[in-house]
């Protein structure tokens, strides 16, 4: 599992600004939509979530493949298999199990635009949209069921990413996200689709810290010594 695909996924999960959405001309129903979901997602004080991640590339081949997410305030921590990745608001790990190596370093800054990356933070799955996005409103229909709002996100930026639409697609009724579906430049799409979503459920903040469990055989990489 590639550092590249942690990343896409950490952003499918945190926060959404209503002063980006003054700052450009988006669709109002969009807005309130996604206005909803951020008031009921932020008074979460942790998030549980199951996922599973299917790509598909242009010539029709599917990998799919499992994780967690666990989410508390600034907190989180990513379960891959083969791959682990840890921020618990004062360092990030991450751990490649075939490698026998994980790499530590400071996490950062919410302002800190020198560790930003191309793609996503699957932390933030659940409030993607909270900047660098125009957005609109696409559709409503109902899919085994449940009535589902779709959402097309387009990045303000295209050159700084490898997709060119996010389709974001909410529970009407729960205000949750359901899915999110990546269309990428080169033909290929990447959908994240939750399996299951548990909220303000207790949470050790030990959780969130790779040392805080022995791990041996694993070789440290720590960035944050000279």
């Amino acid at each position: 599992m590639s550092n590249k695909l942690i990343i896409t996924i950490l952003a499918f999960f945190i926060g959404y600004s209503t002063t980006f959405a003054q700052k450009e001309a988006l669709d109002p129903k969009a807005k309130a939509i996604l206005d909803d979901l951020s008031t009921k997602t932020k008074a979460f004080k942790t998030i549980k979530s199951t996922f599973t991640i299917t790509t598909e590339t242009k010539d029709k081949k599917k990998d799919s493949q499992d994780g967690t997410l666990l989410i508390k305030g600034a907190k989180y921590k990513v379960s891959l298999k083969g791959q682990e990745y840890y921020n618990n608001g004062t360092f990030i790990w991450n751990y490649v199990a075939s490698a026998k190596e994980t790499t530590k370093d400071f996490a950062p800054k919410p302002d800190d635009k020198s560790k930003k990356k191309k793609g996503i933070d699957i932390s933030k799955m659940f409030t993607i949209y909270e900047e660098g996005y125009k957005y609109k409103f696409d559709k409503e229909e109902v899919v085994d069921g449940l009535t589902i709002q779709t959402i097309n996100l387009y990045p303000l930026i295209p050159q700084d990413q490898d997709f060119h639409t996010i389709k974001l697609m909410i529970d009407k009724n729960k205000k949750q996200i359901q899915s999110v579906k990546f269309l990428n430049k080169d033909g290929s799409t990447r959908l994240i689709q939750l399996t299951s979503f548990v909220a303000d459920g207790a949470m050790a903040d030990d959780l969130f810290n790779y040392e805080a469990t022995p791990h041996p055989g694993i070789h440290l990489e720590d960035m944050t010594k000279d």
